[in-house]
């Protein structure tokens, strides 16, 4: 949900980056496109993070030594 919410916000800037530019804003507009570069790099960093989790972690998970529980162990005595 993070990185839908980084998206549609970046779409609101953008349209009111628009607007500033035909009105002649640069200042406003100047200001909005440093949020956007922002957000982007705020949707980079979440966008890594998943994929650490989905994909890192999962194979440190995988190469795990496997553990028996011991109801496992005491229905072979």
């Amino acid at each position: 949900m993070a990185l839908v919410h980084c998206d549609e916000t970046v779409e609101k800037l953008i349209r009111r980056l628009e607007c500033h530019l035909q009105s002649g804003d640069m200042e406003k507009a100047k200001e909005l496109s440093e949020k956007v570069k922002e957000l982007y790099e705020v949707r980079q960093s979440i966008r890594n993070f998943i994929k650490m989790l989905l994909f890192d972690i999962s194979k440190k998970l995988g190469s795990a030594p496997q553990v028996r529980c011991r109801e496992d162990l005491c229905t072979l005595e």
